[in-house]
């Protein structure tokens, strides 16, 4: 009984983090409008959140790309919950889950399981919810964790209070800016938030959409992993790097995902910085025989892309050439 009052009061949150949030933007959005200041402040904070939880929740409760001390993983908790999707205990074990499980049924969010679930419907399962983080014996063991994971939206909300009082402050102290305390809740918490959820809710659904639909052919792979996984150059640039999906399936361990010259990964860059800080260590980051694994499977790609056009412009002129040959026959 307490077990699925729990689930049914994690349900409830979550969902009133998510629909309720969404419905205030809107509202908000039609009676504040927009600012320049509020827009900016919406871009930067956004952009924050999502490099604080693809650095923190991503790279490291998941995968533990690098190391650090105790109460700097703690720090990287909070922060990350900022824009929580769930605590970092709980992403972590559904994201490990989704990588031993890829594409099979017990993957949390592949689009077989339906489109709405692979979205962002995950987060709702009961089975989900309660799950037992046996996965994660690595970050049970630290209670710290297992409190905000929790309260996973706290930090949401104590910055959604002091965002208010910050536009409320500056209508008065800066009018020229012309936002408000409401405004810049709206822009700088509710849709920062709802900024990162939804960028990974995309990733989930259409970095695997091929699972479902065999000729579904957004974005491209650069190693033939076993699973559907892609690579979204635009869910990379928006998203600090984790759009290049299939980069991340073939070596989910890696501090980087990209592989590429050209493939941006803003949230390396801040794993790098944070090394030379010293704040973290042990850092895995890809050895060349990874880049070179990556162009020899682009470079079978690219050969079999000219075989199959050789092989369709043969059809198309052995179709053209027997009706004529028959036509001769017949005139001979």
């Amino acid at each position: 009984m307490a077990r699925t009052k729990n689930v049914k009061l994690i349900r409830t949150i979550g969902l009133t983090i998510n629909f309720g949030l969404t419905l205030a933007a809107i509202v908000g959005l039609y009676l504040e409008g927009v600012s320049w200041f509020a827009f900016g402040f919406w871009a930067v904070a956004a952009y924050f959140c999502m490099l604080t939880h693809e650095t923190f929740y991503h790279r490291y409760f998941s995968h533990k790309s690098f190391k650090t001390g105790r109460k700097t993983q703690f720090v990287m908790g909070l922060l990350a919950e900022l824009a929580p999707v769930r605590g970092p205990v709980f992403w972590a074990a559904l994201h490990r889950d989704h990588h031993r499980y890829t594409d099979k049924e017990r993957d949390p969010h592949s689009p077989s399981s339906g489109i709405w679930n692979s979205y962002m419907g995950w987060v709702y399962q009961e089975e989900n919810i309660a799950h037992n983080y046996k996965n994660c014996a690595d970050l049970t063991r630290y209670p710290e964790l297992l409190v905000i994971d929790r309260l996973f939206w706290l930090p949401m909300v104590l910055s959604f209070i002091a965002i208010y009082w910050l536009g409320a402050y500056l209508a008065t102290a800066a009018p020229a800016l012309g936002t408000s305390g409401f405004q810049l809740l709206v822009w700088g918490g509710f849709l920062r938030v709802l900024y990162v959820v939804h960028i990974f809710a995309m990733l989930n659904l259409l970095s695997h959409l091929s699972v479902i639909l065999p000729k579904y052919k957004q974005g491209y792979r650069n190693f033939d992993s076993p699973d559907s996984s892609r690579n979204l150059w635009w869910l990379a640039i928006f998203g600090a790097g984790v759009g290049w999906h299939n980069n991340h399936h073939r070596y989910g361990v890696y501090a980087t995902s990209k592989v590429m010259w050209w493939e941006i990964d803003t949230t390396a860059w801040v794993i790098y910085l944070l090394e030379k800080m010293g704040l973290i260590w042990a850092v895995k980051w890809p050895p060349p025989k990874h880049i070179e694994e990556a162009k020899a499977e682009r470079k079978r790609q690219k050969e079999l892309r000219q075989l199959q056009r050789r092989a369709r412009k043969n059809n198309v002129k052995d179709e053209i050439e027997a009706p004529l040959g028959g036509s001769n026959k017949e005139a001979a």
